[in-house]
């Protein structure tokens, strides 16, 4: 509790020990009114503008809601920008995330940008920020990267030009309205002036708050797509995760695009890097579909267009990267590419990922996953046999091999019982039997020897071996036994 003469400062301190959000404050043990969070920062932080010309502005509010060492590293900004006589914007997805309440809390995706020069606007807030500073004197911009890691990208306001189309752009400096032209959406477009005396001022040349609120996707202008194509599998990733819509004059663009045969343009890491993105968002399957249904996937390839067992096995993917999470650490986006890819024959398989220079982890496996299934449902099974089905396949395709099983032909019960038996008690176990303890016992080198690991290593298994001595029993018993290979 506070009283009337409590300093702002050490209702502060209150605030932030007791993780409130309001402190009443007493007279004589008579409520006399209520200190909030917002009342404390708007003095701290001079806000008062933003209930007279800005009320429009929600970005005010907003910024006030962020954690206290946000809005004070943003205020540090500021500052040192009006120190500089520059001016400082956030942009991009940060403001349209501040707008949408959709920040996440644990991270940062912060770009600053600024009208003026930017060198030592640089020097001063990575020292304010006590962040590490790395240039990149070509394009004018910089990473400062926070004690905790965090990233921070700074840019000097810019202007890009496309010699031709699908071409990396050519850059100058320009200001604010310029480099936000030259960004891919009007949700994107955005910027909050951070600069001391007008912090918190939203600034929206191309109606990206309209389309905020419409639930819009919307590109700057008509050449978009053809400029940077690889904004046409942006478009569906932001759509898909937002739950927005593509206007139609976007998606009218977005479909000529496609036509024109664009996306190859851009270059097979570009695309390979944006589909990377898209298959690691929570809505990949949902992503694909709408990439399928605007036929971007068999404009890259023919072949790449989901049909209704792809679709199926990729839903199952979903529901098995769920499923598996805490059993096994995988990347959901290699997991979808092979499902995706599954039906594919082994040689036009790795021909397609070469093209698109993927690189997935080759399978050690002499089984194709539909076979791994059916040895695993014998009715009998050892435990060393389930380690051997298992243990030749990587991650992602354990993963997909129990979206596989949920399709549910056989027994998957007994499938996925084996396969959890194999992920919490078989798949770390280290052999106890050595190399060393096969020659100490008199085995020349050779082949034999790791021939009697592996038959011990399964002995262990089955057998449930516990010490090293039941490993080099079992080596005595099995060596004095006759005609053993």
């Amino acid at each position: 509790e506070t009283g009337p003469d409590t300093p702002l400062e050490e209702a502060r301190q209150i605030l932030i020990r007791h993780d409130v959000g309001r402190l009443p404050v007493l007279e004589d043990g008579q409520l006399r009114g209520i200190i909030s969070r917002t009342d404390v920062l708007r003095h701290l932080y001079d806000t008062q503008r933003f209930h007279s010309k800005a009320s429009s502005d929600p970005s005010s509010e907003l910024l006030l809601r962020l954690p206290w060492q946000w809005l004070e590293l943003l205020k540090q900004a500021g500052q040192i920008a009006k120190d500089c006589r520059v001016e400082v914007f956030a942009v991009g997805g940060f403001v349209r995330d501040l707008l949408l309440e959709r920040l996440d809390q644990g991270l940062w995706d912060l770009d600053l940008c600024v009208e003026g020069s930017v060198d030592e606007f640089l020097e001063l807030l990575s020292q304010s920020w006590k962040a590490s500073l790395h240039r990149h004197p070509r394009f004018e911009t910089a990473t400062l990267i926070l004690p905790d890691g965090q990233k921070v990208d700074v840019a000097r306001a810019r202007q890009e030009s496309y010699v031709r189309p699908a071409a990396l752009p050519e850059v100058q400096s320009s200001n604010l309205k310029q480099d936000l032209y030259r960004r891919d959406f009007t949700i994107n477009a955005l910027a909050v002036r951070l600069t001391e005396g007008h912090f918190g001022q939203l600034v929206d040349f191309f109606g990206g708050q309209a389309d905020l609120n419409n639930q819009v996707i919307r590109v700057l202008h008509n050449h978009s797509f053809i400029d940077d194509p690889t904004r046409i599998l942006r478009a569906v990733r932001l759509e898909q995760r937002l739950g927005f819509h593509l206007s139609d004059g976007c998606e009218h663009l977005l479909r000529a695009a496609v036509r024109q045969g664009m996306l190859p343009l851009a270059g097979p890491d570009r695309v390979r890097d944006e589909i990377i993105l898209c298959l690691s968002e929570s809505q990949a399957v949902a992503i694909l579909e709408r990439l399928n249904k605007l036929r971007v996937l068999t404009s890259l390839h023919p072949e790449l267009g989901l049909d209704p067992k792809v679709r199926g096995l990729l839903q199952r993917s979903q529901q098995a990267i769920q499923e598996l999470s805490e059993e096994l650490e995988f990347k959901p986006w290699k997991v979808y590419v092979r499902a995706w890819l599954h039906r594919w024959k082994p040689q036009e398989l790795e021909e397609l990922l070469d093209q698109f220079h993927f690189h997935l982890e080759r399978s050690r496996s002499q089984l194709n996953l539909a076979a791994v299934i059916w040895r695993l449902n014998r009715e009998s099974l050892p435990a060393s046999q389930v380690h051997h089905l298992l243990h030749a396949l990587n991650a992602e395709e354990v993963v997909v091999l129990w979206a596989l099983n949920l399709e549910g032909k056989m027994n998957p019960a007994r499938v996925q019982e084996r396969i959890l038996r194999y992920l919490r008690h078989l798949k770390g176990v280290t052999p106890l039997l050595s190399g060393h303890d096969v020659l100490e016992a008199g085995v020349a080198a050779g082949p034999r020897v790791a021939k009697i690991k592996s038959a011990a290593f399964a002995t262990q298994l089955d057998e449930n071996w516990q010490h090293v001595e039941q490993a080099r029993e079992w080596l005595q018993s099995h060596l004095q036994q006759p005609c053993q290979s």
